[in-house]
């Protein structure tokens, strides 16, 4: 741990959030026009309602790292980031950055862009962990959720393409 890391996590995990995502749609619907904008969109609304049903209904008794290990050991609190201690399972910062990060990269064939997709997604999941706000369990369930929502949108979103030109 480190000021520098403390800051360089306390920025990636904004990744993950929706004012981040909203900027990203809003390019990514200049560049690449409605059909995939609204590809995008549909995918993280799917996959933000998911977390939520997930968080409240189904896992709404998981603890946060806080509240799990507060009575056991002191923890290190970062600078402006806020202890959460309840709706830990799964991620939604990571859900919602492998959702975008993974439908971005349905739309580019380039390599590299690809690869910068996956490390944002992946940096922003790393972030969770490193700021005290999830488990591995709940990062990596949020991987999972945000990568299937993506690929089940954007295959649902080729059917209609090919259903509309035949």
């Amino acid at each position: 741990h480190s000021a520098a890391a403390d800051t360089f996590f306390s920025l990636f995990t904004r990744l993950g959030e929706f004012p981040f995502i909203a900027v990203c749609l809003l390019v990514f619907w200049k560049l690449k026009g409605t059909k995939s904008a609204a590809e995008a969109i549909a995918a993280i609304v799917i996959a933000s309602l998911s977390v939520q049903f997930f968080k409240r209904i189904v896992f709404g008794d998981y603890f946060r790292p806080h509240l799990f290990f507060e009575q056991t050991q002191p923890l290190r609190i970062i600078p402006n980031i806020e202890p959460l201690y309840h709706y830990s399972f799964p991620s939604g910062h990571t859900t919602a950055a492998f959702c975008l990060f993974a439908t971005l990269s349905f739309h580019t064939h380039k390599t590299w862009l690809k690869l910068l997709f996956f490390l944002l997604a992946l940096l922003t999941a790393i972030s969770r962990m490193y700021l005290l706000q999830h488990f591995l369990t709940d990062v990596v369930a949020g991987v999972f959720l945000g990568t299937a929502v993506a690929w089940l949108i954007n295959l649902y979103f080729a059917k209609l393409n090919w259903q509309s030109n035949n």
